[in-house]
């Protein structure tokens, strides 16, 4: 049984200009050491490749918390992981306030699709029984 769907639908630009202004603030405070690590194991930013790898995390996160339908109240980035099974495909790891309200909820699964092109990532989620 659907528990609930999320969309989200960001512009990569927003997100390069946020990394380029707060740097590791700003990853910090919404990615998982994991995350970062996946995309950056030497310390180079920046680039086309980055923000839109994280522009399309924030995405997947957004969709998620969208579809819990709380936005970001009572919870942090960092309660949600973004990881890929071994054929690639997104799914999320919860923690923290978000795997409390899951269980509450009784969310057992959450569906992700993400996709980028021209400068845009977007993020769908179903969260399942």
């Amino acid at each position: 049984m659907v528990k609930g769907i999320g969309v989200d639908f960001v512009k990569v630009e927003r997100i390069a200009d946020i990394i380029d202004t707060s740097g590791e603030k700003f990853l910090n405070k919404l990615f998982t050491e994991k995350e970062i690590a996946r995309h950056h194991p030497s310390s180079k930013r920046g680039g086309d490749e980055e923000y839109e790898y994280f522009a399309s995390l924030f995405a997947a996160k957004e969709s998620i918390v969208k579809a819990f339908g709380i936005g970001w109240r009572g919870t942090k980035g960092t309660d949600i992981e973004i990881r890929q099974d071994p054929l690639g495909a997104p799914y999320a790891k919860l923690s923290g306030g978000m795997a409390k309200l899951a269980r509450r909820r009784g969310v057992g699964k959450i569906h992700l699709s993400l996709s980028s092109d021209s400068g845009y990532a977007v993020a769908a989620c179903v969260l399942d029984e």
